[in-house]
């Protein structure tokens, strides 16, 4: 019993542990790179857009770079936890406006979910960041900027350019979409054989 008690005790230090770790880390990197520039920006906001509030965070050293929208993958996956990962070496040369999309981070948590949810489209997501799009260039004085899309993001932002062409100088797609049904096929017989190979029944 008492192995069990100092077992657990050990367990409890070390998620504690890890978890102060955890934050400790972003946040050190976040002070650590902070925008002291006066032209630079450092900005969450909230704005009305497609009739819900939807969540904005603009970072750059100088509001005069070019400006890059970047849509997070998903669909639900919001970036901006994880910017202090790779994002600070850019804002040298770029304006980053990283947005939550509909029913995802900070802008699920300003909106009712329940509310929102007939509203989760494709075509609402292409004109949402259409929207968002003419409200980062008025705010930002650009006539074009460039769209960076991550897995889901990509495929909107392919959507998105492909409409509004005029809107956009430069699209940049990673982890690029190409066949979803025939990626879950393939992602499930790779699955089935390697549990059936270690021994698992059907």
């Amino acid at each position: 019993m008492l192995g069990i008690i100092s077992a657990s005790l050990v367990i409890l230090i070390l998620l504690i542990f890890l978890g102060i770790i955890r934050g400790i880390i972003p946040a050190v990197t976040r002070a650590n790179n902070k925008i002291n520039t006066h032209n630079g920006i450092d900005l969450m906001e909230m704005v009305e857009i497609g009739d819900i509030k939807q969540a904005l965070y603009y970072r750059g050293q100088n509001m005069g770079n070019p400006v890059i929208l970047f849509l997070h993958g998903g669909p639900g996956f919001a970036n901006i936890p994880f910017i202090h990962t790779f994002q600070y070496d850019w804002e040298k040369d770029f304006t980053i406006v990283n947005w939550d999309q509909r029913n995802s981070g900070k802008t699920l948590t300003a909106n009712d979910p329940k509310a929102v949810a007939d509203t989760l489209t494709v075509e609402r997501s292409v004109t949402d960041a259409h929207e968002v799009t003419q409200f980062i260039k008025q705010k930002l004085s650009k006539e074009k900027i460039i769209v960076l899309g991550q897995s889901w993001g990509a495929a909107l932002g392919t959507m998105l350019v492909q409409k509004y062409p005029e809107d956009y100088s430069i699209y940049i797609g990673t982890g690029q979409p190409i066949n979803g049904v025939g990626g879950e096929r393939i992602g499930f017989e790779r699955a089935l054989e390697a549990a059936l190979a270690a021994g698992n029944q059907i």
